[in-house]
């Protein structure tokens, strides 16, 4: 008679990294294998898996706690085994491995099997992933068209006049607006039931939607109807307006970021230092509160025929090979001494510059501050510059202003990541929904982006 006690049973999960898939995708499958036994460890473990007959296993794919192994797989192609070490208690363990859907898989349920036994006669469950089949082409995809015009029931809505720039939904909240006559569409909605519906408060304030179509597609509404396609179809959704009596229509303020100056531009590059100026003693560039963009600068310093300037930078001289020239007025009153290239260090820089004259006697010392911002670490609300309005029509825009750790505004370009809960989202994520660029692909963490001298960034929503 054995003297062991039997071991605990293997448990075991699996899980697909999509819950579709199209002919040529690739699925990546994940078996989680555990010994749930507390005291003793497995013996040799052997993890069986069966592909369904639409996939293809991708060989040099399959991994087990992150390193490549090399699977037995069976005559049939679909079936395969990987031998693995054994597990000590409580220990558990990963598979991971990409399956291609065959390019002639049919539409439907792929089911996908995995267990696991050690040598000892410990068994696990046989657990399951199921991954539906689908063949995305354009024939199994339709077209919705429509057109919402003026004039009530009583008009020939063929020779009536089109409302434009109304806003058109599907029930997925993907949304589209009518052009100058009144013309929407949406391709590639999948076969099904889908609901169409028109925004009211998108209508102009004499106007308002009207059912004329008094059927089941409406269900008495004046702003929605109900859409059912097959692949390859055309369908047709049409909506009627009629006057009325002007509304009262709270119209929010648009909203227009203000312009930010080029890299060169920030940087003082191409300026006429020159023109416009008065004889003096003054620091021209960088100005006051000037906020780098590199750590670099440009100085420019006004002074009198017969004087130099001695430049230091957090008390060390700058190299000689920044300076730039010296520019002159065309009567040779007022002269502009210029140096580029300048390097700075984080945080705040001390400028000095001794304005001397030609027996090197000091004349005047000017000094300037200037700030390299850090990675932000504070953000403050600016309700002023914001627009806070939730009317379904006008987008908000929320404007932050961002500091370092030192108070002071963040550089322009800085970017970091932002989360928005429901029933907002980012713009830039809807935008791009609507124009289809996210269609399979993983979408990422939405971002803000300083933009301008003043550590401002605008958080659009929708």
């Amino acid at each position: 008679m054995p003297l062991d006690r039997p071991g605990a049973p293997l448990l075991i999960t699996k899980s697909a990294s999509t819950a579709q898939a199209a002919p040529g995708d690739a699925v990546q499958y994940r078996v989680t294998v555990e010994n749930s036994d507390v005291l003793r460890s497995t013996g040799q473990i052997t993890i069986s898996d069966q592909l369904p007959g639409a996939m293809r296993l991708q060989t040099g794919t399959v991994r087990y706690n992150g390193e490549l192994v090399a699977p037995t797989v069976a005559a049939n192609g679909q079936d395969f085994s990987v031998e693995a070490a054994p597990l000590a208690p409580s220990e558990n363990a990963l598979l991971t491995y990409i399956a291609e859907v065959r390019q002639d898989a049919q539409p439907g349920d792929a089911l996908n099997l995995a267990s696991a036994r050690d040598d000892r006669g410990t068994t696990s469950d046989t657990v399951d992933a199921i991954v539906s089949i689908v063949r995305d082409g354009i024939s199994e995809r339709f077209t919705l068209v429509g057109r919402i015009t003026d004039g009530g029931c009583g008009t020939d809505p063929r020779t009536a006049a089109g409302v434009g720039n109304i806003r058109v939904m599907l029930q997925d909240g993907t949304y589209t607006v009518t052009d100058s006559d009144g013309r929407y569409h949406f391709e590639g909605l999948k076969p099904g039931l889908h609901v169409v519906q028109i925004d009211p408060s998108t209508f102009p304030a004499d106007m308002a939607p009207v059912d004329c179509a008094q059927n089941t597609r409406s269900a008495g509404s004046n702003i929605s109807r109900f859409v059912e396609g097959r692949g390859g179809a055309l369908k047709r959704a049409d909506f009627r307006a009629r006057k009325v009596a002007p509304r009262d229509m709270k119209v929010a303020e648009n909203f227009h970021k203000p312009e930010v100056l080029s890299d060169p531009e920030a940087a003082g590059a191409g300026r006429d230092w020159v023109t416009g100026e008065e004889p003096g003693i003054a620091w021209l560039f960088p100005e006051e509160e000037h906020n780098p963009r590199v750590k670099a600068l440009r100085v420019a310093i006004k002074h009198h025929a017969g004087q130099r300037i001695e430049l230091s930078v957090n008390g060390k001289a700058v190299n000689p090979l920044a300076f730039d020239g010296t520019k002159k007025s065309a009567d040779g009153k007022v002269r502009i001494s210029t140096w580029r290239g300048i390097e700075i260090e984080d945080r705040t820089n001390i400028l000095t510059a001794r304005v001397v004259d030609r027996d090197g006697k000091l004349v005047q010392q000017l000094e300037r501050k200037v700030h390299y911002a850090g990675s932000p670490l504070h953000a403050e609300l600016l309700k002023d510059r914001s627009i806070l309005v939730a009317d379904g029509v006008t987008r908000p825009v929320i404007a932050v202003r961002l500091t370092d750790r030192d108070g002071k505004p963040a550089r322009n370009g800085m970017v970091g990541d932002f989360s928005v809960p429901a029933p907002y989202a980012p713009a830039i994520e809807i935008d791009a929904q609507q124009a289809n660029q996210l269609a399979g692909l993983e979408r990422g963490r939405p971002v803000w982006r300083v933009e301008g001298e003043q550590g401002i960034a605008y958080i659009e929503l929708a």
